[in-house]
């Protein structure tokens, strides 16, 4: 998100409209759609605050569930809400099934190698990205490799500093919770990690956490493939 803003992207963030289940409306019909119904009102409210204009490109992305929404922006969706879709980016998501079937909208999947949250999701995802590219849609298929949990892996964490990350890494390695190329040995979120991270560091928790998933390479937002 901050890449794309520094390439003067506008970005705009929404929650979906379920706060209690925290999930996006995968409903393939706009008048269905609650969220589909928000985007394009959105979208409209910006053109009359003269924001951007009716051939303004719009790009989605999503991750997980929202990535099941992105996809939904298929010709038929995008000509019903008045929304122009130029291409679609699916985070561990392999998007709607049947929407996938016969959307036009250039679309990259960007998976992740031990994806933990659901079954065959990145087969179901090469599946997707295969009956686009057999009927010549755009389309990227990317998997995020697992990666080592280097010493200044928690610098980019807002708040930290390179001593801070450099004790976080030593605490981690310490503990003999990584391999002796760094690699974690098993899935954060069963590993214990943080028994072990000193107390100091206790409101950045989360943060770290995220960390240790995205080098895991399981179900999370990862930033490898920007471009």
């Amino acid at each position: 998100v901050k890449d794309a803003i520094s390439r003067s992207y506008g970005m705009v963030i929404l929650d979906s409209f379920d706060r209690k289940n925290k999930d996006w409306s995968e409903a393939t019909s706009p008048p269905d759609n609650i969220d589909l119904q928000r985007v394009a009102e959105l979208r409209q409210e910006f053109i009359r605050r003269g924001e951007m204009n009716p051939t303004t490109p719009v790009y989605v992305l999503g991750i997980s569930n929202g990535g099941g929404f992105a996809s939904l922006f298929d010709s038929q969706t995008q000509q019903s809400l008045g929304v122009p879709v130029a291409a679609a980016a699916l985070y561990v998501s392999s998007g709607n099934a049947s929407v996938i079937e016969n959307t036009t909208t250039p679309t990259i999947f960007l998976l992740a190698e031990n994806d933990s949250i659901k079954t065959n999701l990145n087969t179901t995802a090469l599946l997707a990205f295969n009956r686009l590219f057999s009927r010549g849609i755009p389309t990227q298929y990317w998997v995020n490799p697992a990666s080592p949990v280097y010493p200044e892996r928690f610098w980019r964490v807002e708040g930290l500093s390179q001593r801070d990350s450099e004790a976080i890494y030593t605490a981690l390695k310490s503990a003999g919770l990584l391999d002796e190329n760094d690699f974690q040995r098993e899935n954060p979120s069963l590993s214990g990690w943080e028994a072990v991270i000193p107390a100091e560091y206790g409101s950045f928790m989360f943060a770290i956490q995220e960390q240790l998933v995205v080098a895991y390479a399981d179900h999370q937002f990862m930033s490898d493939f920007n471009h």
